[in-house]
């Protein structure tokens, strides 16, 4: 991986900043508006609070971490394939 880093320092950097920005936007933007909606559903009894809170936790590693590394990852890899057809596509 180390290496798709070194030949896509662009790529890396793109979705490094999308990772950074998730990290920060999803609990600042939709953290408020979630934990509200959730603590007026379920409760407000720590045990609800810290479900909630794990809950938003978990969106955030999977929108700052798991989301663009996959993406990243793959585009990388798509870059990297060899497979190209040729000129008549065949």
């Amino acid at each position: 991986m180390i290496e798709l880093a070194k030949k896509h320092p662009v790529l890396t950097a793109i979705f490094a900043f999308w990772g950074f920005g998730y990290t920060f936007m999803v609990p600042n933007l939709l953290g408020g508006h979630f934990l509200y909606s959730f603590f007026r559903i379920v409760g407000k009894s720590p045990g609800d609070a810290f479900l909630g809170f794990t809950i938003l936790f978990g969106m955030v590693i999977l929108f700052a971490g798991v989301v663009p590394f996959l993406i990243w990852y793959l585009v990388c890899r798509a870059l990297e394939s060899t497979d190209n057809p040729g000129p008549d596509g065949a």
